[in-house]
């Protein structure tokens, strides 16, 4: 297959794909190949693993519902490669989007994003004000961003704050 020779000839040691699922049509997998080298630093052949790309994106969703954030991946060009299916009503999810450059807020932030290793922003879009934590991904040449509206950032230490007072 051309993948095979594809990966034979990286310069890398390995490559990620997001492709359509041959198995399920209609479902798309990430793939992982690695090339497989001797001791002698000689190609030997290439292993790798797929993974449905609907495990990870229910992965993302109970992530989002334990702490109340909207998360999602997105490539060097700021595509939005996942995100879970829950809308957390960040800029990115409550009107989906396919870029960072075309959500409401993000976009003024994007660049900044997108050369960033680790990096905390905030935005503002029309609705409210949000916290926004990013982590490159070298190994899949993604960033991961996480996405918290203020309102909900404060409300936990609101209720800490309250229950204490009644306490006291």
């Amino acid at each position: 297959d051309a993948w095979y020779a594809r990966v034979r000839n990286l310069k890398e040691t390995h490559e990620i794909n997001v492709d359509p699922d041959e198995i399920t049509p209609g479902a798309m997998s990430i793939y992982i190949n690695y090339r497989v080298l001797d001791y002698n630093g000689n190609f030997i052949g290439v292993t790798g693993v797929g993974l449905s790309a609907d495990t990870v994106t229910r992965l993302i969703d109970e992530y989002q519902e334990r702490y109340g954030r909207s998360i999602f991946l997105v490539d060097a060009a700021g595509k939005i490669t996942l995100r879970g299916r829950a809308h957390r009503g960040s800029g990115t999810q409550a009107t989906p989007v396919s870029s960072i450059f075309e959500a409401p807020g993000l976009r003024d932030i994007a660049p900044a994003i997108l050369k960033a290793s680790s990096a905390s922003f905030e935005y503002t879009n029309a609705r409210e004000h949000h916290f926004l934590n990013v982590r490159h991904l070298p190994e899949l040449k993604w960033f991961l961003i996480v996405d918290k509206p203020e309102n909900q950032a404060f409300n936990a230490v609101q209720r800490t704050l309250i229950i204490n007072l009644l306490l006291c």
